[in-house]
């Protein structure tokens, strides 16, 4: 724990551009200790749908926007034994990572504020405090309107399949909730708008 403290410590004095301004922004949720004053019991409003939440940090560039960083503390998922995954994280890494996206729009629409990026950083030594940024774009705002229609087209539908990827079981921590072995098997045997569009999430970087 002192290795990290120290490690994260020192990250914090090499960016000293960046000032943290918000910790604990929620989002939706009730007022409770440890909250940061900005936060609102109220779901904030994206792109037509209301989210909930709480937001680890924001911190705002002393010449620029802000950026909204959500803490890993577990291994980091880009990475196995050491070695770089093919999996890229350019918005949402196939879906497995949304926080970025989510929380930088959700930033926005609370300060009114410009956010440049959101960022998945993995602040131990063991994940070598490696940090992921997503940049806040057009582009990225138009990824989330497809995620966010695809969550909210299957939860309407009662099209919430149970289709993990290959060898996904193997490592999950839920197998004792939904069962073990599963696999694609939706996706095989016959596709609809849901089955599509979790494909084409799956295959956006």
């Amino acid at each position: 724990m002192r290795q990290d403290l120290q490690g994260w410590a020192q990250r914090l004095v090499d960016e000293a551009d960046w000032q943290p301004i918000h910790a604990e922004l929620a989002f939706g949720i009730a007022q409770r200790t440890g909250l940061d004053e900005a936060s609102r019991e109220r779901p904030v409003e994206v792109q037509g749908h209301w989210l909930r939440g709480a937001i680890d940090w924001v911190e705002q560039h002393l010449s620029r926007g802000l950026r909204v960083v959500d803490h890993k503390t577990g291994r980091d998922a880009l990475y196995v034994d050491g070695q770089r995954r093919s999996m890229e994280l350019r918005h949402i890494a196939g879906g497995h990572h949304l926080q970025p996206l989510l929380y930088a729009a959700v930033t926005e629409a609370i300060t009114q504020k410009h956010v440049e990026s959101g960022c998945l950083y993995y602040c131990r030594s063991r994940s070598g405090f490696r940090r992921y940024e997503v940049v806040f774009d057009d582009e990225a705002k138009g990824v989330l309107q497809a995620v966010l229609q695809t969550i909210n087209s299957a939860v309407q539908g009662g099209r919430l399949y149970t289709a993990p990827e290959p060898g996904a079981c193997r490592i999950c921590d839920y197998r004792p909730v939904c069962g073990s072995g599963r696999d694609e098997q939706p996706l095989k045997n016959g596709r609809d708008a849901t089955t599509d569009a979790l494909v084409q999430l799956r295959n956006t970087p």
